[in-house]
Formats: C-alpha cells, structure tokens, sequence
C-alpha cells in the first residue's frame, strides 16, 4: 500500500510556493502563456485556476490531442479515473474514480456513482460509450458533488459540454479511414439565422466492418460495429434572455463482448494469442442466440436563462428516450478450458455455461430550476430538482451448454427524485472565502417483476422503497497571490438505493442501502513561470460506507452486497507547461491508497479479509506527453503529439481473495499523432496504443459455482491508426 504521508505534501507544498514566489520575482519575457480555462464546475463560468474543485478540463484542442472520440477514451488522461468496457454490454460502459465504481451499468435500474451528464443532464451509464461530435469541452470533477449535482455523484462527475450557436458561422467536415476498415464521418455547421435567432447541426457516423479478434468456435472475426449521432439546437438570445431546443438522436450496434478462455488452476490461456476468443451460443425456439449489442436514443432539451439585476434564473428541462437497449453475452468463454467431462452433468468445453439475452427499455425526464446570483460579497446559487424514470428489462438465461432455459426474470421499475440545494460563497476579503452548501434529497422507487425463486418456480416480486440524505459541504478558499489559490473542502454524497437483481424472488424486493461518501480535500490550483506553467494538485481523504459491490459466491452464484466501509487516501496532480513558442508539455497523476476499514458479515464469509485491496481500486496512474507546433514552410503548419500512460493493477470483485483469475494487469500504452495543416485544411494520422498491448481489461470468474475451470479475460483493443481529412468552414 502506498501511504502519502503529510509531512511530504507540506515540503512539497512549501517548495512549489517558493518556487512561484522566486519565478514570479525574476519573471522575463518568454513563449506565449497559458490561455485561460473556464469551467462550469459550480453550475457557473469560472475559471478553472479560482475553482474550489479538482476539475480536468479537456476544451476540442486537447480533445484532439488526445484522440478522445468517446467517452471511452477519457480514461486515459484523467487522474484517479478508470474507464473500462462492460462486462456484458457493448453500449455501457464501466465507470471508476477515487475507489468507488459501477460494474453493473448494463443493468437498467443499477446505480452509478459516478455520475454523467451532457449539458448538465444526468444520463445512466447504459448507453455512455457514445461518440462525440462536436463538444466545447469536457469536465471531470473529482470528489463528490452532492450539494450542485446531486444523487450518484459520489465519487465524482463527468459533464459533456457540447458546442452551442451563436452569431459567428463556423462548421467542419471530417472523413476518417483506419485500421480494421474503419471509417468515420464528422460534420457540423452553425451560424445565425435573422436577428437573434441561430442555430447548429452536428453528426457522426462511425463504421468498423473488420473484427479485431477471432472466435475461435465459429472461426470469425468479430468486434465490428456502427453508431451514428446526431443533434440539432435553436437558439434565441438577447443580454437578457437566453433560450434553447435541442434535440438528439442515436444508435449503435455491435457483434457483442467477447473474452478469451483461462484455465483458472494453470491460469495458462488456452489460446496463445489474446485476441483470440470464444463463444458459445444456445439455441432458442430453432433459432440461435448469438453475442450482440443494439442501442438507440433519442431526446429533446430545453434550456431558458433569464437575467435581472444581480441575479440569474435558468430551467434546464429534459426528456430521454430509449425504446431499445438489447444485449447478450457469453460470461464464459465457451468453458474451454473445462475438464473433460466424467458424469452427465460437468461442463462441456465448447459450451455455454452462463448465457444471458436481455431486452430493455427506459425513458426519463427531468427538470432542474437554479437561480443563482451576488450581493455584495456574496455569491449565491439554489435550485429545485426533479427526476424520474420507468425501466423495464428482461434476463433470459441459459446454463449447462444451453441445455437448461432458466426462468425469464422479469423487472419494472417506476423510480422518482426530488431535491432541494443551495450554496453560497462568502468573501471576507478579496483573498479570504468561505463556502457552505447543502442538498435534500429523496428518492422513491417501486420495483416490481417476476422471476424464480429458490426453486427455480416463477414468483411474483413487488416492493416500494424511499431513501433521502442531506448532503453538506463546506470550505475555505485562500488567495496567496494572483497566481496561487488554495482550499480546503469537507463534502458529501449519496448513491441512491438500490437492488440486488442476482438474487431470486422473493429476496430482490429487498433494497440495498444507498452508499454514503465523506470527503475531506486541500488542493491548490499555481501558475507558474510567469504563467507559462499550470500545476494543479489535490490530497483527499474520502470514506465510502456501506459500498455496493459485486462478488461471486461459491455454490450461490452472482450477489450484489453492502459490503462494507472503504477508505481512499490520494494524492492528484496535473501539469501544463508552455515550455517554449512551439512546445507543450503535459503530464498528470495519482498515487492512491484503498483499503478497507470495515467489512460486513456477508462479505466476510466469502472469505474477503480487511487486508485485500478493495475491487476496481489502483494505486497508481499517470499520463506524459508533448505536443510540437511549428510552421514547416509557406502556409503549412506541422502538430506532433506523443503520450504515454500507466494504469496500476486491480482486482474485478470484492471476493477476489487475491486471485489473479480476476486481476487486471498494470497497463502502459502509448498514443501519437502527426497533423499538417493550411488554411481551411488538415490531414492527421493518429495512432493509439503504439505498444500493441493487449492484456485483459475485464477480468470475470464464474467457475466457483459453474465448476468450468474457465476464467474469461476480455482483452484490450489492439494497435490501431487513422488516417483522416477536416475542412474548416469559414
């Protein structure tokens, strides 16, 4: 364990500050600053150096830097953030930050706590691998967020802020081709129509038709798949009055997850090369049941801002539909790695063991009203919030080779969220503030269904359930100078309750209590080198209690528990250095201490001791890179970007008793790409993971209570490169 001792962050601390205060006192002329960053981390523009949060802010330059053309690719450059691919669902995605994460977002009624939100509204983690099309900037906020945001930001938040019309037109074309016959199409147009109305209009289409791994029982290649996006806004806007519509479309599609087969007592892979993977598909009516997923959803937005005097009224009102959300899977890798069979009833290799279809649907609506506004040295900002949403989902599952069809689980739920919040920054001078916040919050759920109960008959299930929490927060902020802010923040979260939907009928109308956070934080936020040099840091000390985690249990099978109280010590950095007119050099990362302080009963007797590491929790993670800009002759403008980045080793479930059946190896990968530019146009080749890694991502272990000796990894994307066009509007 790596414990980050206080006396080290004061010399440190005390060491940056007299390197600002000597730097700031011999400061002469030198390559172009830093621009400034403004964020929306307190639900207002700020800049992102006088914001009391640890806030990454990736604005379209650094997104493309980077190569982030989805959410999933976030993981990558953001400290104590993880990001990996479902278990189950192409579509959904698996959110980790700061020690606290959601496996289960394929499930519709799951709770996430880390919460995600375009323009500021909530979206389940369901159908959050989506690609991006033209995005002003995205904001990831690390600690909870309980007083502005709201339930399931416990751990932190990931905002999408796309591009909105103005007076100005400006548009794109992109036309991309890469490995594995990949292409992508990009475009976005916007400008104003008569007087002070505008708008904008954006897509993309993606399409992969070559597979970059083998199944190894059907002999194909597989992970290919297709999305396409789009969104539409009109925008009305005066100085005093501001009004928008936007609305959204899109779907994706894919041939499913897939996992390479282990052998859980040699842990040798029965295939040599990682990409090579394995499923087994039951047969259903005549029909056969192959791996898939299929999304689609749609949604309108409307936002209204009115200003008078000091002060500000904003309704932000949203409704999502998504009519189809289809997935399935083979947990099991086609057991090829199980024992010859002796007797009738032991694992088949080439079979499925554990095979699941499911079929959903949800919709949501939502209304935040804020009014935010000053007087005197006072900044202040209360809101009203409602939330509600209706999922309807359905398992079909097959065990034993597909032989045994298991009873459809059938699940309802109706759920609702009401909250109330408030918080104001008082400044007793211009460098002294003290902030204090807070937010109510209750939440009702009626959960209703049928499906087996310990028998294995149908049973019907129903259950009404309330949780509410008042989450706190509050700080002090300190200016040391124009260029160094410090805080020190105590804050709160709340996970709403939920439910254990492994468990049979009628046990899973019994909730799970909600997660609850405390998290202590000092930061502060320096310019440097006469403001050539951005250095962010952040020290956290943050309980979770009652932390809902996953585990597979000898002879039962698949539970979800509160499994106990983790605690999660860290320390986070970020850099940003203009070190001359043509080069940048960036680099972030986290040292992270997880451990459990408590563990309940339940945990407990699957063997899990206070001494394991807590699942999907790292120790370490850190990016590095440069990016090169400098005119190569006449009009042409040559961009180079290299990155590196690390990820520390981490187990999938509580339960893991230190088996490396279900550990994710530490991961280094590395990133570049090469852009020439003139005028209106651009040429890029970008390549990622230049070190061609690909070790397991995902990790799962179903042969305690499936006795198949068969682990699955899911393994990571290989190397892959595109060559792509934009031509600038102008």
């Amino acid at each position: 364990m790596i414990r980050i001792q206080t006396d080290t962050l004061r010399s440190t601390i005390a060491g940056i500050l007299l390197m600002s205060a000597t730097t700031a006192a011999v400061a002469a002329e030198g390559p172009t600053v830093l621009s400034e960053v403004t964020v929306t981390a307190e639900r207002r523009e700020a800049s992102l150096q006088t914001t009391p949060v640890a806030v990454t802010a990736l604005g379209g330059s650094e997104l493309d830097r980077l190569q982030i053309n989805s959410i999933r690719d976030l993981g990558t450059s953001t400290p104590s953030l993880g990001i990996a691919p479902n278990i189950a669902s192409g579509s959904a995605i698996t959110l980790s930050m700061r020690g606290n994460a959601e496996q289960n977002a394929a499930v519709l009624f799951s709770e996430g706590g880390v919460g995600l939100y375009v323009d500021g509204v909530y979206r389940r983690l369901t159908a959050a691998g989506f690609d991006l099309a033209e995005v002003e900037r995205i904001e990831v906020l690390r600690g909870p967020q309980g007083t502005l945001f709201g339930r399931n930001t416990l751990a932190g938040a990931v905002n999408v802020i796309t591009k909105r019309p103005g007076d100005e037109f400006e548009g794109n074309v992109e036309a991309g081709y890469g490995a594995y016959q990949t292409s992508r199409l990009r475009a976005y147009v916007a400008g104003p129509l008569s007087g002070n109305w505008s708008a904008s209009l954006s897509a993309v289409y993606r399409d992969r038709s070559e597979g970059w791994m083998t199944d190894r029982i059907s002999g194909k290649d597989v992970g290919t798949g297709d999305y396409f996006g789009g969104q539409g806004e009109v925008r009305y806007a005066t100085d005093t009055f501001d009004a928008s519509l936007k609305v959204f479309y899109a779907q994706a599609s894919s041939d499913g997850v897939y996992a390479s087969p282990v052998a859980v007592n040699t842990l040798e892979r029965a295939y040599s090369k990682h990409t090579d993977v394995a499923s087994a598909s039951p047969t259903d009516g005549g029909k056969v049941v192959s791996p898939m997923t299929k999304n689609q959803q749609q949604g309108v937005d409307l936002n209204l801002s009115w200003k008078f005097g000091d002060m500000t009224l904003k309704s932000t009102t949203s409704y999502l539909d998504m009519p189809d959300d289809l997935w399935a899977v083979d947990f099991t890798a086609a057991q090829v790695a199980a024992f010859p069979p002796a007797g009738p009833y032991d694992a088949v290799p080439g079979t499925s063991g554990f095979f699941r279809k499911s079929t959903g649907d949800q919709e949501q609506f939502s209304q935040d009203l804020q009014l935010s506004g000053t007087a005197g040295s006072l900044d202040w900002t209360a809101g009203l919030y409602y939330y509600e949403e209706k999922t309807n989902q359905t398992f079909q599952d097959w065990f034993a080779g597909g032989f045994f069809k298991a009873v459809p689980a059938v699940h309802h739920l109706d759920a609702s969220s009401q909250a109330v919040y408030a918080q104001g920054r008082y400044a007793f001078t211009d460098r002294f503030s003290v902030v204090l916040g807070g937010r109510y919050t209750k939440d009702e759920k009626d959960l209703t269904g049928n499906k087996a109960n310990g028998a294995g008959a149908p049973t019907d299930f129903a259950s009404h359930d309330s949780f509410s929490r008042f989450t706190g927060k509050a700080g002090v902020e300190f200016k040391v100078s124009d260029t160094i802010f410090t805080y020190a923040t105590f804050s709160q979260g709340f996970k709403s309750g939920t439910y254990d939907y492994y468990s049979a009928a009628p046990g899973i109308a019994q909730p799970l209590d909600p997660e609850l956070v405390d998290s202590f934080e000092v930061g502060a936020k320096l310019e440097l080198l006469d403001r050539r040099m951005r250095l962010n840091l952040a020290l956290f000390d943050t309980k979770y209690t009652d932390l809902v985690v996953g585990t597979i249990e000898p002879n039962v099978g698949l539970i979800n528990t509160n499994a106990g109280t983790e605690r999660v010590t860290g320390l986070e950095a970020e850099l940003t250095w203009r070190a001359s007119d043509i080069l940048t050099i960036y680099a972030s990362g986290a040292l992270l201490d997880p451990r459990w302080t408590e563990l309940s009963a339940g945990a407990l007797s699957t063997g899990v001791k206070m001494s394991d590491a807590p699942p999907l929790s790292y120790e370490k993670q850190g990016s590095a890179g440069f990016s090169v800009s400098t005119p190569v002759g006449g009009n042409v403008r040559m961009d180079f970007n290299a990155s590196v980045n690390y990820i520390g080793e981490q187990y999938q479930n509580v339960a893991h008793l230190n088996s490396p059946t279900v550990l994710d190896p530490a991961r280094t990968t590395a990133d570049t790409s090469l852009q020439f530019s003139s005028g209106q146009h651009s040429l890029t080749l970008a390549v990622k993971n230049l070190t061609d890694n690909t070790d397991q991502v995902v990790a799962s272990d179903f042969s305690t209570f499936l006795y198949n000796n068969t682990t699955a990894w899911t393994p990571a994307e290989p190397r892959t490169w595109e060559l792509r066009y934009r031509y600038d509007l102008k």
